[in-house]
C-alpha cells in the first residue's frame, strides 16, 4: 500500500464498479456513484477499468505517499495541492515518495475519484523523478467533454408517470427540483411542488434500481443511487437514464436539476456513445504510456 491516510474526509470510501447479479438475494450492487470519472482515473494510470479508486467528498483527506506512484484524479475538482504544487484532475501525475496530497477548494463536482497504478493495493512504481518537484504531471489529458450532460438530467418513463395528474406531469418535465441535505449514496431526496396521481393505491414492493424516481406520499421525489435498496414500494414514475447517472451523481445539495423525457432508443443509443468514449480513452493512454516510459 503506497497511501497512508493522515487525516480522513468526508464519506471517505474504496468504491469498484459494483457487483451485479445478487439483487434477487436482496443485496445491492453498491460501487462508485460516477463511473465516468471512475472509468477516467483508472484509465490515465494504466489500469484495468474496474479496479478499485478512493471516492472522496469535500472536506477531502490529506493524503501521505510512502512510495513513488503514478496517480489520477478525476471528477470534482477539489483545488488539489501536492507539496504546494497545483495538479490538474484527469491527468497522470508521477509523486514521489513522501509527498502529501491535500484538497483545499470545492471548485465543481460534488465527487473526486484517486486512481493509483496497480490499484490502491499497488506494488511500488519503478519511475522517480529526481530534483525539486514531488509531481511530474505527464504530457497527457482526458477530455472528458460532452461525456456529463449538464443541461437537464433525462429519464425514460415508468409505469406510473401516466397516471400523474396532467399538472403534475407538466411540472416533472417543466419545473427545477432542488437537492435536499437529506441525500446520499442511497439516494438523492428532491424538494419541489408536490405531484400527485390521479388516484392513491396500495402497491407491493417491486424490484428497484440505480436511477429509479420514486413518488413519495409527501409528493416530493427520491432518486435512487449506488447503494439503492433492491425492492421499494413507493410509485415509480421514471428512471434516470444510465449516460446521465454521473451527471447527477456530480450534483450537489441546493443544486437545481430539471428532467427531460427520452426514450429507452435514445437512451440506449447515448449509452452507447458514451462507452465507446471511455473505450478509446482507455485505448489511448495505454498506448500513450507505453510510449512514453519506453522512450
Amino acid at each position: 500500500m503506497s497511501l497512508h491516510i493522515v487525516k480522513k474526509g468526508i464519506l471517505d470510501s474504496i468504491q469498484d464498479a459494483g457487483h451485479y447479479g445478487r439483487q434477487h438475494l436482496g443485496i445491492g450492487p453498491g460501487g462508485v456513484m460516477d463511473f465516468i470519472a471512475f472509468r477516467t482515473a483508472n484509465a490515465l494510470v494504466g489500469n484495468s477499468k474496474g479496479e478499485a479508486v478512493l471516492e472522496m467528498h469535500f472536506p477531502g483527506p490529506v493524503i501521505h505517499f510512502t512510495a513513488d506512484c503514478l496517480i489520477a484524479l478525476s471528477g470534482a475538482d477539489f483545488g488539489a495541492v501536492i507539496d504546494g504544487v497545483d495538479i490538474n484532475i484527469n491527468q497522470p501525475l508521477v509523486v514521489n515518495k513522501d509527498s502529501i496530497l491535500r484538497f483545499q477548494q470545492k471548485r465543481n463536482g460534488a465527487r473526486c475519484y484517486l486512481a493509483v497504478r496497480g490499484g490502491l493495493n499497488n506494488e511500488l512504481f519503478p519511475y522517480h523523478f529526481s530534483g525539486e518537484n514531488e509531481v511530474v504531471a505527464l504530457p497527457w489529458k482526458a477530455d472528458l467533454c460532452g461525456l456529463y450532460n449538464n443541461d437537464r438530467i433525462r429519464f425514460v418513463q415508468g409505469s406510473f408517470f401516466c397516471q400523474l395528474s396532467e399538472s403534475s406531469r407538466q411540472h416533472f418535465c417543466n419545473s427545477p427540483f432542488s437537492i435536499t441535505t437529506q441525500s446520499n449514496r442511497m439516494g438523492y431526496r428532491l424538494k419541489g411542488e408536490a405531484l400527485q396521481l390521479t388516484e392513491k393505491q396500495e402497491l407491493v414492493s417491486a424490484a428497484v434500481t440505480k436511477g429509479t424516481i420514486q413518488l413519495l406520499p409527501n409528493g416530493q421525489l427520491i432518486v435512487l443511487m449506488a447503494d439503492h435498496q433492491t425492492t421499494g414500494g413507493y410509485p415509480c414514475i421514471g428512471h434516470v437514464i444510465s449516460a446521465d447517472i454521473p451527471s447527477l451523481a456530480q450534483s450537489d445539495s441546493g443544486q437545481a436539476l430539471a428532467f427531460e423525457s427520452v426514450s429507452i432508443a435514445e437512451a440506449e443509443t447515448l449509452r452507447l456513445h458514451q462507452e465507446q468514449h471511455l473505450q478509446q480513452l482507455q485505448y489511448s493512454c495505454t498506448f500513450r504510456m507505453q510510449e512514453y516510459f519506453s522512450l
